[in-house]
């Protein structure tokens, strides 16, 4: 197993636990966002030291794209339409996919797919719930109309995906 591909694992774990914390909990929490920011930069210096396959300049630009896309997606959160932990994990995402068309395209998916969960969802929440599915704690909360959509789900999930395309898991 080559070490991308042990980091490429460690990512997508990421994206599972971000995906599932939002649909339980409605949450994306720090601790996520910090274990992938200090796996990049533990990638990052192995790339560097050992492999060979980054450069300051290129780490630059991962960290310019992050920095960019979490600036776009702050937008969404100061006018109330996205919530602080999903901004931070696009911020965190982007990051690991760097400035490349993963990148673009995780971004435009996610903007795509977490339209449509919306929409899915208000629909969703417009009829009553079953009472064999009101009995389960997180498919009860998803159906409250004041609840926010969990975002993660589709970052998470599009994240995977990309990941297959990133230039950082393909060197």
């Amino acid at each position: 197993m080559t070490i991308q591909f042990a980091f490429q694992l460690l990512f997508i774990g990421c994206m599972v636990w971000a995906a599932a914390t939002d649909l339980y909990t409605f949450r994306i929490f720090n601790s996520l966002i910090l274990v992938l920011l200090a796996a990049f930069a533990v990638f990052a210096a192995v790339s560097v030291g050992v492999l060979d396959t980054l450069n300051l300049a290129s780490i630059g630009w991962h960290a310019l794209a992050a920095l960019c896309a979490f600036a776009l997606f702050l937008i969404f959160y100061i006018i109330g339409q996205m919530g602080a932990g999903d901004v931070k994990l696009i911020g965190a995402t982007v990051l690991w996919l760097g400035w490349s068309k993963a990148s673009f395209d995780y971004v435009l998916y996610s903007l795509i797919a977490g339209g449509v969960l919306t929409i899915m969802l208000l629909i969703w929440r417009r009829f009553p719930l079953p009472h064999a599915l009101a009995r389960v704690r997180f498919i009860k909360r998803l159906h409250i109309r004041r609840l926010k959509t969990p975002y993660g789900i589709t970052l998470g999930g599009v994240a995977i995906w990309a990941s297959f395309q990133a230039p950082i898991f393909q060197m």
